[in-house]
């Protein structure tokens, strides 16, 4: 496998996920409206509990394959105990979502097979992606991401309007193809599980390792995604729509910050339990992800509020496009380093991050409690930051370090570097505010040429230098 491709693939992947992602939800909120949009960002933000559902059997396939190469007979027995336990439970996640809703349009059950779907594709996709075949996996990334939006715009280029059915039948048609392209990709992966070198002893089934992870990652979902629900019990419709599509722009974020770390992850894990030392090659990949955290400030805090306030004219006044951008960066402030530290924790067998997840799940749900009916999405958003900055943000980080031999300081080192950066384009932002557009411009583009030159000089040397010796 060629490492430069899977970067190549993903680096393509970030103006393709953003720039869609951008305008599908622009054309869905201005054509459809946000008052008629409640249930469907209810139901989008509720995916991540499909991919909890997974019962993380993407990353257990990542460990066990690397730990011992094993067969196609004994991969394809472990793939079918997991698709069946995970459709028990995405079967009853439904039946409780239904019974939660109500009575809702038929078209949403569009929704509930296109969701189911797209979980059995990830679980699939684990097996060539455990395998090496890392740029199949990142088409296969562009293709769950960003085939929807694509299709909407697509749609409505052509057609010139969108309603909320044919939102329904495209989420369902670009899941099919999802779950065709995983299909197609174990099935070429299978050619290279029949080698005499592979042992044909059986995996394990370790359910209690699916069930740590479970409890780490449920009490997340409350976190961060799920706690919509907390909007639509104590504040109103609006309230929902808007925390929805701030939701799905900084989950297109977390999809750009784990190109990088998916590419090498792999090989850092079969390094890893090979008995060597990775702390050098991760702390490079978090400079990575600090330095294209950097970049999102540059537009969040420059360009945004005139990108949003052009697209969203009609459907969010000024303070409210402002109010949304600064939630996006906050967001990207806290998470961008412990996610990237967590993912490579769960990459190389550390799960036990179930305690604190679970404190911060509690402190959004009570914090809630009082703040949505004070401050309504923002008061969300005040729970989900206070929460994560006294449990998962200093737990997590610390855990990972101790477990792949990080220096601590030198992560707090980059925490601190990521706040100047946050506080200082945010002072700009306020002191050029009032200038000319075209002021405005050049404080961008000086801005973003000198973080592009940095990361490029600084890290991404370091990077493309390591995949050519892969």
């Amino acid at each position: 496998m060629s490492y430069k491709k899977g970067i190549s693939v993903g680096l393509i992947n970030v103006p393709i996920q953003v720039l869609s992602a951008l305008a599908a939800n622009v054309i869905i909120i201005n054509q459809i409206g946000k008052g008629n949009l409640d249930v469907w960002y209810l139901l989008i933000s509720t995916m991540p509990l499909f991919t909890a559902l997974e019962l993380s059997f993407p990353s257990l396939m990542l460990r066990n394959l690397n730990k011992k190469a094993k067969t196609r007979r004994v991969v394809r027995d472990y793939l079918i105990k997991a698709i069946c336990l995970s459709t028990l439970l995405q079967f009853i996640a439904i039946l409780s979502i239904k019974l939660y809703l109500g009575v809702f349009e038929s078209s949403v059950w569009l929704f509930f097979v296109g969701a189911y779907l797209r979980t059995i594709a990830n679980i699939v996709i684990s097996v060539p992606y455990s395998r090496g075949f890392i740029v199949h996996e990142k088409i296969y990334r562009v293709s769950y991401a960003s085939l929807l939006p694509v299709t909407i715009v697509a749609l409505f280029t052509v057609v010139g309007n969108l309603d909320l059915y044919w939102l329904y039948v495209v989420w369902f048609l670009s899941s099919i193809a999802v779950f065709i392209f995983a299909g197609l990709s174990y099935n070429k992966s299978n050619v290279e599980l029949d080698s005499v070198e592979y042992c044909s002893k059986g995996l394990k089934f370790k359910f209690k390792e699916n069930l740590s992870l479970l409890a780490t990652t449920v009490p997340g979902l409350f976190i961060f995604n799920l706690s919509i629900y907390y909007l639509k019990a104590y504040s109103s419709n609006e309230d929902v729509v808007t925390y929805g599509f701030i939701l799905q722009l900084v989950n297109v974020y977390y999809l750009v910050n784990n190109i990088i770390p998916s590419v090498f992850a792999p090989n850092l894990s079969k390094s890893f339990f090979s008995g060597n030392k990775v702390s050098s090659e991760v702390l490079k990949i978090v400079d990575c992800n600090v330095c294209l955290a950097v970049l999102a400030f540059i537009f969040i805090f420059l360009v945004g509020e005139d990108i949003l306030g052009l697209l969203f004219s009609t459907s969010f006044d000024i303070e409210e496009i402002r109010s949304i951008l600064f939630c996006i960066a906050i967001f990207i402030l806290i998470e961008s380093i412990q996610v990237t530290l967590t993912f490579f924790g769960i990459s190389t067998g550390k799960y036990n991050y179930h305690y604190q997840s679970l404190c911060s799940a509690i402190l959004v749900t009570v914090l809630s409690y009082y703040l949505i009916p004070l401050y309504g999405y923002l008061g969300l958003v005040y729970s989900v930051c206070s929460a994560q900055v006294l449990t998962c943000l200093p737990f997590n980080t610390y855990l990972v370090c101790k477990h792949l031999e990080i220096d601590l300081t030198l992560i707090i080192k980059r925490m601190i570097l990521l706040l100047v950066s946050f506080s200082s384009l945010l002072t700009l932002q306020q002191l050029i505010r009032d200038d000319g557009i075209f002021f405005q411009i050049l404080c961008f583009a000086i801005a973003l040429t000198t973080a592009l030159l940095i990361m490029y000089k600084l890290v991404m040397v370091k990077i493309l230098r390591k995949s050519s010796c892969a």
